[in-house]
């Protein structure tokens, strides 16, 4: 039965005829006929609309039945489907995973026989200025560390984040495109002293926004050694005297004979840098 572009209720009959010219009709049976397709129209943005980040794209659909789903493509490629709201459909597009420059919306809204409605194209300007926001969480600021380390950045922008990357004294770490942002800085190859760690956040529109973060690499560790008493000399209660320097400070030197603590050396008064103990 080609039921052409009828719509509407029909009502099927079936009648049976015998050799004598009898008949019998059955109980009619009424059918729904849909053979129109619905419509679709992009009621916002508008065309030509400037637009960056998350924007509601609003579809008015119709349908001599029923609309039962409305998708939104942009440049023919599929980005969502739209919420029922009202009288209206709405989407929430972020805008940012796309770069700068013209794009076109459109929108398919679909009956239940499964026929296609497609809008006119909208074409607006997606125009993203706005930089990523991003801090770096770990480690904190003037971090005394050797080693390797974990470096974490935190980073958000309107549309979307597509990838961090770290940086020491201008040097590239490594990048990161996952939330959270991380990655490991080896700081054997460092000279002591203090590090700038930057991290560069950048979205889908090519915009950057970068923090950075003074800390301190301490790889080396204090100089020391002894310088007194001689070498096989001594007896009795002797002076044990070392010198011990470190770029950060010396916290503290330790006398030791023979795997032995002997004890905590004290600073000798006019000799930077020396340290001594009496050894009984």
């Amino acid at each position: 039965w080609n039921t052409g572009v009828r719509s509407g209720p029909a009502t099927l009959v079936a009648k049976a005829y015998d050799a004598a010219g009898l008949n019998a009709a059955s109980a009619p049976v009424t059918v729904e006929l849909d053979n129109q397709a619905p419509t679709a129209r992009i009621v916002s943005p508008v065309a030509d609309a400037v637009i960056s980040g998350v924007q509601d794209v609003t579809i008015e659909a119709e349908d001599d039945h029923e609309v039962v789903r409305v998708e939104v493509y942009a440049a023919g490629v599929f980005v969502g489907t739209a919420t029922q709201s009202a009288a209206s459909w709405v989407l929430r597009w972020n805008t940012g995973t796309l770069p700068n420059g013209s794009i076109a919306l459109q929108a398919r809204a679909y009956d239940g026989a499964g026929h296609i409605g497609m809008s006119a194209p909208v074409t607006v300007q997606v125009l993203d200025e706005t930089p990523p926001a991003v801090s770096i969480t770990e480690p904190s600021a003037d971090t005394l560390f050797r080693g390797a380390v974990t470096v974490v950045a935190s980073a958000a922008d309107e549309g979307i984040v597509t990838s961090v990357e770290f940086l020491a004294n201008g040097a590239a770490i490594d990048v990161d495109a996952l939330a959270p942002y991380q990655v490991v800085w080896n700081t054997a190859a460092l000279p002591d002293g203090k590090v700038t760690l930057t991290a560069i956040a950048r979205d889908g529109a090519g915009n950057s926004g970068q923090a950075m973060q003074e800390v301190t690499v301490d790889n080396h560790g204090p100089v020391v050694a002894v310088i007194a008493p001689a070498p096989d000399s001594g007896h009795g209660t002797i002076a044990v005297k070392a010198t011990a320097s470190d770029a950060f400070g010396v916290d503290r030197v330790e006398i030791w004979a023979d795997d032995a603590l002997l004890g905590q050396a004290s600073p000798v008064d006019g000799e930077p840098d020396t340290y001594s103990i009496e050894w009984v």
